[in-house]
């Protein structure tokens, strides 16, 4: 027979010389493995117990630690003993040499200048972070950064990304602004700070920055194994085309230029790979279209001469592709079995995120844009998507929001 109840009596002697267990205001419970007898829906099995996972960025993980501390959840009141006292201290003493060295954690990779507006001046500073920082430090950079305008700027604005994609893609961890007290007409941002201060942060730049680092690049990677071994088919028929522009040889036969339409190329998840995969389309359609110049005529004409010297883009993918076959690891087995025309890319470019059903949810947005007194774009509203959504909205347009 057993009673209701299973809140287990306090008493000191659950801690008699166990000085974890007295800090961390716990105990152990030996339980018998029979509950069969015990009253029902008394004791509910964990595995039945709902769960729930929340991923947090990495970038939160400091001011999550100092919230605890505050509370008094710390490794010295959870971890008394000697070795943790130690590994404890060790760490710490890190902490305070990296809040020290706090300008080697980061590096501005673009100034604007001051630009002269109508009734104000502005900067506009991006930066990069080189070491993972808790959001009072990325703020603490912009401060440091901002100071050094301020007696000749009267707005500075501030981006923060993780990595070189997060700027890529103008995916900010912060954005900071500053404005000059007594200003009027400027906007903060949603979190209002002291000395003309205010940010915005962004919860999720950081796990999407890790997930384009280990996924993004694993199909453009095969794709544009397959452009780089057609642009370089295409290199000796196209020198043989100069040649003959030129009067220096016969009429050459154009094997691969002939092709040159059958290559499918298609979008990157990278914006700046997908800079280079335009270029990859741009070349192929004017090689194209140069091969069928080429058996249209039938001696060199400076309709030829002409096409064969207007491949701007020859030059400008010779220009980018070392640095993407550094940046992937590309070697030259990968493009030499790659094949051009076969279509290799397993998803599309779009991709369905929410799963179809008989009775879809009548998704309803209402988006206000609108562009304030510094020429910016100012995007509200809703959607009864679920809680906390996040939508990319794209501007375009002439207005210049």
């Amino acid at each position: 027979c057993c009673s209701a109840t299973f809140i287990m009596k306090y008493d000191e002697r659950l801690f008699y010389n166990n000085d974890r267990m007295k800090l961390q205001k716990g105990a152990f419970a030996v339980c018998g493995a029979d509950v069969s007898r015990l009253p029902e829906r008394t004791i509910i099995p964990f595995d039945l117990i709902p769960t729930r996972v929340f991923m947090i960025p990495v970038g939160f993980k400091a001011a999550i630690k100092k919230e605890l501390a505050d509370m008094g959840v710390q490794p010295k009141t959870i971890y008394p003993e000697v070795a943790s006292t130690l590994e404890r201290i060790k760490a710490e003493l890190k902490q305070s040499r990296e809040e020290v060295d706090l300008g080697s954690c980061y590096e501005v990779v673009e100034n604007s200048g001051i630009r002269n507006k109508i009734l104000l001046k502005d900067l506009e500073l991006k930066i990069k972070l080189i070491h993972p920082l808790d959001n009072d430090s990325v703020k603490e950079i912009v401060r440091l950064e901002t100071r050094k305008y301020i007696d000749k700027a009267d707005v500075v604005w501030t981006y923060v990304a993780n990595s070189d994609t997060d700027i890529q893609i103008t995916n900010w961890r912060l954005r900071g602004k500053w404005i000059r007290t007594g200003l009027e007409g400027h906007t903060p941002l949603r979190e209002i700070d002291t000395d003309g201060f205010s940010w915005d942060v962004t919860s999720g730049s950081v796990i999407h920055s890790l997930w384009m680092q280990e996924h993004g690049f694993g199909e453009d990677r095969i794709e544009l194994c397959k452009y780089i071994k057609a642009f370089n088919l295409l290199q000796p028929e196209i020198n043989k085309t100069r040649e003959y522009a030129e009067g220096i040889v016969e009429k050459p036969v154009l094997t691969w230029c002939s092709k040159a339409l059958n290559i499918d190329v298609l979008y990157a998840h990278d914006r700046a790979m997908d800079g280079l995969f335009q270029l990859f389309q741009n070349f192929f359609t004017d090689v194209a279209a140069l091969n069928m110049l080429v058996k249209k005529e039938d001696k060199p004409s400076l309709s030829i001469e002409f096409r064969i010297n207007i491949l701007p883009d020859e030059d400008k993918i010779k220009d980018q592709l070392p640095y993407w076959v550094q940046k992937l690891d590309i070697k030259e087995e990968e493009i030499e079995v790659a094949d051009p025309f076969k279509k290799e890319k397993t998803t599309d470019y779009f991709r369905q995120t929410i799963p179809m059903g008989k009775k879809p949810l009548v998704v309803e947005i209402d988006v206000t844009a609108k562009v304030n007194s510094e020429g910016r774009a100012e995007i509200t509203g809703f959607t009864n998507l679920f809680d906390g959504a996040t939508l990319m909205v794209e501007l375009d347009g002439d207005s210049g929001a």
